[in-house]
């Protein structure tokens, strides 16, 4: 698959790109140089290094007179596109608005929009340089610490956003995270990636129409945009409630994701509430605490009006419902399909999915069966040191009211009989199965009439 729809720059917008540098080489490992280069219209921008000499973006001094303005921090991401022209009358025909007219740059030709509901980014159609024509960005990578990892979209209207995208760019929407009173966190596919999710605007969060003096130029919001407040905004997750962690600029450090395994996202954004609007993750190989230092330059006195505040409701308890819950492992990646079957085989309803950084496996999912939880996840060799083997010594047992019922959807829905149906001499009628993935379940319930 070539570039074309994927996202190949992000572009962090700020007033002090020396405390920039600070903060994301502590937070992130990335270098930014302490001077850049003037750009076409003298403004100052500078490149953000990687640990492997490749870059991850690039960052654009706001001056005073941006400021003044009514420009604000915050980070923006460039679509690949074949020709700007045609993409801008594809996406204004689409519902967007163009905020930023079409012109050319050193390495090719772009322009800034909004999609339907008023969130910014960038289509660009790029230049390679001379001898390198096949050449494609990785700022974006699934596997690849400190590159992009995930695009959130933050939006007042998600299903007409997703029609937006998936019809302008081709992306895929498959299966979604319930969040409670939250909403749907929907996936976003480009092919077989996860390029990131979609979720709905907080109630009472202020626009984040585009209002700014960029590149020597004034680029002001078209007419019909929401009032209010322009600034983004970008959150942390920690599970039970969303929380704003900025920098001592009143910047977000962003949100943690991927529980367990990668990523602390970090993002500069103006202090205040977060507006429609695309968020980006960068990707850790280790899970990421925030040390004393990290807690200093995040210092929750310079965020906003000086105090942490509460953004998002708490979510409702999606944990186990008690006792002992099997966690269960599934080879072959093939977890999702091990949901669907035991949705079919025991009545199973799905609570929760989290998708892996591959876009294929799963990292976690939580389901209820016959009123009890399951927790399952596909196998990770890399991340431990041995593959497990077939599952060997555990049954799942299922005591039900009905025997005959459950054994035979499950059979019906391709579990293998390993002990049959009867009558057992502790008073149950019983079963055994093994389901298409290998592991054992156990079916039973009292014999009627004793």
């Amino acid at each position: 698959m070539t570039e074309a729809s994927n996202f190949i720059w992000y572009e962090l917008m700020t007033p002090d790109p020396t405390g920039a540098a600070a903060f994301y080489g502590a937070v992130v490992g990335w270098t930014i140089p302490d001077t850049g280069e003037a750009t076409a219209g003298g403004v100052d921008y500078r490149m953000i290094v990687r640990g492997d000499g490749g870059h991850a973006g690039g960052v654009l001094a706001l001056t005073s007179e941006m400021e003044a303005g009514g420009a604000r921090p915050f980070w923006i991401g460039y679509l690949h596109v074949e020709d700007i022209d045609t993409a801008i009358k594809a996406i204004e025909a689409d519902g967007g608005s163009l905020q930023m007219g079409a012109m050319d740059i050193p390495v090719g030709r772009i322009a800034m929009v909004t999609d339907p509901q008023g969130a910014p980014f960038y289509v660009m159609a790029p230049t390679p340089p001379p001898g390198s024509e096949g050449m494609e960005s990785d700022v974006f990578s699934v596997t690849e610490a400190q590159h992009m990892r995930w695009n959130e979209l933050s939006t007042s209207d998600p299903d007409a956003a997703i029609a937006f995208y998936t019809g302008r760019f081709g992306w895929g929407q498959e299966g979604e995270m319930d969040m409670g009173d939250m909403g749907a966190y929907r996936f976003i596919q480009r092919g077989d990636v996860g390029l990131g999710a979609v979720m709905p605007m907080m109630p009472g969060t202020p626009s984040a129409d585009v209002d700014l003096l960029h590149r020597g130029r004034r680029y002001r919001p078209r007419a019909g945009r929401g009032e209010g407040e322009r600034r983004h905004g970008h959150y942390r997750a920690d599970g039970n409630s969303r929380r704003r962690i900025c920098d001592e600029r009143g910047r977000s450090a962003g949100r943690l994701v991927r529980a367990g395994r990668a990523a602390e996202m970090t993002k500069a954004s103006p202090a205040g509430g977060r507006g429609r609007g695309w968020a980006a993750t960068v990707r850790w190989p280790t899970p990421l605490r925030l040390t004393s230092k990290l807690a200093s330059l995040a210092a929750p006195p310079a965020c906003g009006r000086g105090k942490r505040r509460e953004y998002m409701p708490s979510r409702p308890n999606q944990g186990p419902t008690g006792g002992l819950t099997p966690h269960i492992a599934i080879a072959d990646k093939r977890a999702g399909e091990a949901i669907e079957f035991y949705k079919k085989a025991f009545g199973a309803t799905e609570l929760a999915r989290i998708p892996a950084d591959d876009g294929v496996r799963l990292m976690h999912a939580h389901l209820l069966v016959n009123g009890a939880s399951l927790m399952m996840h596909d196998e990770f060799p890399e991340y431990v040191e041995n593959e497990s083997g077939p599952p060997d010594g555990v049954t799942l047992h299922l005591q039900v009211d009905d025997a005959d019922a459950w054994f035979d959807r499950a059979v019906a829905a391709g579990a293998t009989v390993v002990m049959p149906l009867d009558n057992m001499f502790w008073g149950d009628r019983y079963a055994q199965v093994k389901d298409p993935f290998g592991h054992q379940w156990s079916i039973g319930a009292p014999i009627e009439g004793e």
